[in-house]
């Protein structure tokens, strides 16, 4: 089984939840375009910001050595065998998602 998490990485905690909320809500806002333009609110039920998530342990925004942890604690906590890293979300730029990727590799 694998599962999906939003994923930010940086130098500092603060750096990268300020990142990751930011590009949330502008990703969430365009995932809502066509339901709303079409009436209907987006059936996934997520909340407005990434606050929820991140306590919610469902995405991840910090540096390494909290995702270190954060990793670990989802492989306990679900058994999952694999974790799809989303590093390029909402208004990401692509300096941001190349951090998380370098940053995931080192």
């Amino acid at each position: 089984m694998g599962i999906p998490r939003h994923i930010v990485l940086a130098d500092t905690d603060a750096e990268a939840i300020r990142i990751a909320e930011r590009a949330y809500r502008v990703g969430l806002k365009d995932m809502e375009l066509l339901w709303n333009h079409n009436g209907m609110k987006l059936p996934l039920g997520l909340p407005p910001d990434i606050g929820p998530l991140l306590q919610a342990r469902s995405a991840f925004a910090g540096t390494v050595t909290g995702f270190e942890n954060f990793l670990k604690d989802q492989i306990t906590a679900t058994g999952t065998i694999y974790i799809v890293c989303d590093v390029a979300f909402g208004d990401l730029t692509p300096e941001e998602s190349m951090r998380t990727t370098r940053l995931l590799a080192e």
